[in-house]
């Protein structure tokens, strides 16, 4: 006669020897990507049919003595869904933490997650704009396009939490701050055009700033893992704002300053999986996402003189519909059931993305009317980080 699964005279049998025995060894094992559900007279159980699910893992259970009279590996369970089970049936092995199953995130109770990663990321250069002219030449002297960023460190960071059916939440942030380029420009008879505006006296000299600054939030809700994918919906802000200069070196004359600040703000959608798997320590995984977002742009740019100050100013303010996608893959080394190293490659792509120097020929200083250039923008470079659960 079959009786419910409940903590019986066996179960308590076993946990007596649990607790009396030395703990040794941990087993593992690779069940083929099932997730860590116990596995029933052979019968694997799936976890997305409740009504055949047996139990789960008691999460305190996790290792076993390192000799036992019981044969093959014994788990406890720590629920009882009146599924029929006879006191001499074995209940077989499985995976035994979430860190050790087959599957891109392992669905064995609920948990914390944090990560943080270093990063060093290089961005794409501004498009062709003339800057520097010549009398002497009569020509370009210096493009916008000259202006190669220098790789730059920065951070991303996330905190989450897993429920117990497989989803998860995450809130995200990713920052790069202060990336540089820079230029000097030396001739003769040289001036710059900006807005329709040139200094009265030339010059033999200038040097050029264009400084660029990354930040990215976002709140995430990871859905069930499928056919080995993960889905992922969630809305994200981005901002991307550069600093852009031209100063005269030689003489005491007019220079000119912008800024502009692109606010990203949007919903996105995406998935991550597991491209291989070396075991319970090394695996490679990676990330896709990719959203819609209204772009808000603020644009200001000022001519000073260097004695007297501020000659003109020019303030605009515009929006652009834009196209987001990000690309992550890693690969992962478990030093523990809870802590993991991770190394990478991240990319960032843009589009509908305003910079600096590219409007400097759009609009007039003294009307402030005219139009508005946006181009595509990318980062990408590499990363080294951590990640811990409990």
């Amino acid at each position: 006669m079959t009786t419910p699964l409940r903590i019986t005279a066996v179960s308590a049998s076993l946990l007596v020897l649990f607790s009396s025995t030395a703990l040794g060894q941990t087993f593992r094992e690779n069940i083929n990507g099932l997730n860590p559900y116990a596995f029933f007279s052979g019968r694997p159980v799936s976890p997305t049919d409740q009504t055949s699910q047996l139990f789960r893992l008691q999460p305190a259970v996790r290792r076993l003595p390192a000799t036992s009279n019981l044969g093959a590996p014994m788990y406890l369970a720590s629920q009882d869904l009146d599924v029929p089970y006879t006191a001499g049936e074995t209940i077989l092995p499985v995976v035994e933490t979430c860190n050790e199953c087959f599957n891109t995130e392992c669905q064995c109770g609920t948990r914390w997650v944090m990560s943080a990663d270093a990063l060093w990321m290089s961005r794409s250069r501004a498009n062709p704009q003339s800057m520097i002219l010549s009398l002497v030449t009569v020509g370009e002297s210096f493009n916008a396009s000259e202006l190669q960023f220098e790789a730059r460190s920065g951070f991303r960071a996330s905190w989450g939490y897993d429920l117990a059916d497989g989803r998860a939440v995450e809130l995200s942030t990713l920052n790069v701050y202060d990336q540089p380029a820079t230029a000097n420009v030396s001739g003769t008879d040289l001036y710059y055009v900006i807005h329709n505006s040139s200094p009265p006296t030339p010059t033999d000299g200038y040097s050029i700033t264009y400084m660029s600054n990354l930040h990215s939030g976002e709140l995430n809700w990871w859905l069930k893992e499928k056919w080995r994918v993960r889905p992922m919906i969630g809305v994200r802000w981005l901002r991307v704002r550069e600093e852009f200069s031209i100063t005269d070196t030689v003489s005491t004359s007019q220079d000119m300053a912008s800024a502009i600040t692109n606010d990203l703000v949007g919903a996105q959608i995406g998935f991550k999986t597991r491209l291989w798997n070396g075991g319970n320590w090394l695996r490679v995984e990676a990330a896709l996402k990719g959203g819609i977002f209204e772009n808000n742009v603020d644009y200001r740019a000022t001519e000073y003189d260097d004695l007297t100050g501020p000659i003109r100013r020019l303030n605009r303010y515009s929006s652009s519909t834009s196209l987001a996608g990000e690309f992550i893959v890693s690969a992962v080394i478990q030093c523990c059931p809870n802590v993991a190293v991770r190394f990478g490659y991240h990319g960032l792509w843009m589009s509908e993305i305003g910079f600096a120097p590219n409007q400097a020929n759009q609009s007039d200083f003294a009307t402030g009317v005219g139009t508005d250039n946006f181009e595509p923008l990318s980062f990408n470079g590499g990363f080294v980080g951590v990640e811990a659960n409990w």
